[in-house]
């Protein structure tokens, strides 16, 4: 039960923010295309959101980083302190140029969250507990009354597992996940239809983490005429340091499995980037430096 308990707490959590941002979702089953850096699609102000800091103050309350049985998941290390950097930067960055684009650009993974929930589920490895548990907790996510008609789970190694979610409609994902626990580096891979729909990485640097985000985005346009492309979100941080970046119409990007590269490096000739170095923001967001 602390496991699920887990489970709902980070799931709040995410949701809560997702909750703030603008929904451009075709449906729950199928990739976001959320308008991201879109200053002509929308007004403005649909992008100023405030975090529920209430929330916030209940997870710090909470050691969510483990599971039933002491069992260490180390996604969750990550994405709880991915959480927290997001949180610092939008709560100190409402004076830089751009501010309002600031949640799109630091919550990349709301747009494509459906992919990333067997994460959460189940962390980065599949064990003996999650099987002997796995019919009783996916009970609770499939169904008549939810979203999903079944879940399929597969252990493929020690340190890999396989997801598929189809949907009462047909619509099929199918999501593998890899674990090095000997770097604690992850990679995602998602397809949804036959498609690829995502691929995700992250990896622990000495003093915090990089990760990065690969699928399909609207990326600009104006009223009625979107831009639509490939594009990769890069995240780069140690504490309250760190960059934000996003690549435009680029290939799939290298591989940070084996580890990351420098910050400079991890964000250089990016498309939208922001870095924040003890307290101070520099960026260059929409072609507009600061």
């Amino acid at each position: 039960m602390k496991k699920i308990l887990v489970v709902i707490l980070s799931l709040l959590l995410v949701f809560t923010i997702s909750a703030c941002r603008t929904n451009r979702t075709k449906g729950p089953d199928v990739p976001s295309r959320n308008s991201n850096f879109q200053s002509d699609l929308d007004d403005e102000d649909i992008f100023e959101e405030e975090l529920d800091e209430e929330l916030f103050e209940d997870i710090d309350d909470t050691d969510s980083s483990y599971y039933a049985g002491g069992i260490k998941n180390y996604f969750l290390d990550y994405n709880n302190a991915r959480l927290e950097f997001g949180r610092y930067v939008i709560d100190n960055g409402s004076d830089i140029a751009k501010a309002h684009y600031l949640p799109t650009l630091t919550y990349p993974e709301l747009d494509i969250f459906d992919y990333l929930t067997p994460l959460f589920y189940w962390g980065e490895t599949l064990d003996d507990n999650d099987l002997a548990q796995k019919e009783e907790f996916i009970s609770m996510l499939i169904g008549d009354d939810r979203i999903l008609k079944s879940i399929d789970l597969e252990r493929k190694s020690d340190n890999m597992y396989r997801t598929i979610m189809e949907t009462h409609e047909g619509d099929i994902s199918i999501i593998d996940v890899e674990y090095n626990p000997d770097k604690d580096a992850l990679r995602l891979v998602a397809e949804h239809n036959g498609e690829q729909a995502l691929i995700f990485e992250y990896a622990k640097t000495s003093g915090g983490y990089a990760s990065q985000f690969y699928y399909y985005d609207i990326l600009g346009g104006t009223y009625g005429n979107p831009i639509e492309g490939m594009c990769v979100y890069r995240i780069i941080f140690a504490g309250n340091d760190g960059s934000f970046a996003r690549f435009d119409h680029v290939e799939e990007p290298a591989s940070i499995m084996e580890g990351a590269p420098d910050e400079q490096e991890f964000i250089e000739g990016a498309t939208h980037w922001l870095t924040v170095k003890n307290g101070k923001y520099t960026g260059n967001i929409e072609g507009e430096a600061f």
